[in-house]
């Protein structure tokens, strides 16, 4: 093989790994943005219920058992759905390790039962059901958070990423200028967003899980962009076919990522106030 040869095909390899890079970076982006914003609302909610009395108080508990349960629940949801028995689940209040509970597969009960499935679906399932829930507080106002899927459609360049993630953060101040303040239902979806938005964090295990997830898409993607770029007719097809699904799914994920964020950030400012009363309880 010539150098001209050698150039020419990592031009390539590099061309069809900048598609499933560019259609990933927005849900890469996106998780980043909800760790943070999950993990600070966990400090706070943290620092208050310690402020107020410590990990025994009455404090804690009501700020933390919801959450809790919830996110280990969304654990177990996440392996039912992939094909897997519950072997084990525990909570922080019985946990037999001496952690914060954790949620453990068993056998597999279907025949779609994969591990990358598993970790496709069980990782994420805290961050995602727990978006979930918030989109149907909303649906149950009037309001369709699926308007800030913004076209239906993933950036296709580098330089779209950020005006593509700017369009979903303007659809999603629309979305909040429809809530109606004195609705209800507006403050349920508040003290879901307090009390179960710290605990949609995912945990250092979810995060490798949601990492080989991602790293599973990103091989069907490019998988996909070199079969309909340089294989047969039939491949060709498959290949489209495979990347419309893989758009579809993320498109939607995305959607559902941004709104937990939005409905976490809230949260947080909200809840910075318990900080400075907890404080101010402590020092009385």
């Amino acid at each position: 093989m010539s150098w001209d040869s050698l150039l020419d095909a990592v031009a390539r390899i590099g061309a069809s790994l900048a598609e499933p890079a560019v259609m990933l970076a927005p849900t890469v982006a996106l998780l980043a943005i909800a760790v943070a914003v999950t993990s600070l609302l966990r400090r706070v909610l943290d620092a208050s219920a310690i402020r107020a009395g410590g990990t025994g108080s009455w404090a804690f508990l009501v700020l933390h058992a919801p959450g809790n349960v919830f996110h280990e629940l969304a654990h177990a949801t996440g392996f039912l759905v992939a094909g897997y028995r519950i072997d084990r689940i525990r909570f922080f209040f019985n946990d037999d390790q001496g952690g914060g509970g954790y949620c453990r597969s068993g056998a597999p009960w279907a025949p779609w039962a994969n591990p990358p499935l598993r970790a496709l679906l069980a990782a994420p399932a805290p961050l995602i059901l727990g978006s979930l829930g918030f989109a149907a507080l909303l649906w149950s106002m009037g309001i369709d958070p699926g308007r800030q899927r913004v076209g239906g459609d993933l950036p296709t360049q580098f330089a779209g990423i950020v005006p593509h993630l700017l369009d979903q953060a303007r659809a999603l101040g629309d979305t909040a200028r429809r809530i109606d303040p004195g609705d209800g239902r507006t403050w349920a979806l508040g003290a879901a967003a307090f009390l179960l938005g710290a605990h949609m964090l995912p945990s250092t295990s979810d995060l490798a899980g949601i990492l080989f997830a991602l790293a599973t898409v990103f091989l069907a993607a490019w998988l996909g962009a070199v079969g309909s770029d340089q294989g047969p007719a039939w491949l060709a097809g498959f290949a489209a076919t495979l990347r419309d699904a893989i758009v579809w799914v993320l498109v939607r994920v995305n959607a559902l990522i941004a709104l937990g964020i939005a409905c976490c950030a809230a949260a947080l400012v909200v809840s910075l106030p318990l900080v400075a009363l907890a404080r101010a309880g402590r020092r009385s």
